[in-house]
């Protein structure tokens, strides 16, 4: 039975990277947001929420200058 769902390994692969680029690219705002939901919450907490939750970490050092600037 086909589903119409004939994605290759290679462009699953693919997708992936594209999302994980997106997210990336957003990390400031994901960490922004989850501060304001957690104004007590350190760079390692953020740091963590994002890995938890997106599935992919984020370095200290794109975070810390962010919170710096606040």
């Amino acid at each position: 039975m086909n589903l119409g769902n004939n994605k290759t390994n290679k462009q699953i692969g693919e997708e992936i990277k594209i999302s994980k680029k997106w997210i990336k690219s957003f990390t400031e705002l994901y960490a922004l947001l989850f501060f304001k939901a957690n104004p007590d919450s350190s760079g390692y907490d953020i740091c963590k929420f994002v890995e938890s939750e997106y599935g992919f970490r984020i370095s200290y050092s794109r975070i810390y200058p962010l919170l710096n600037e606040l």
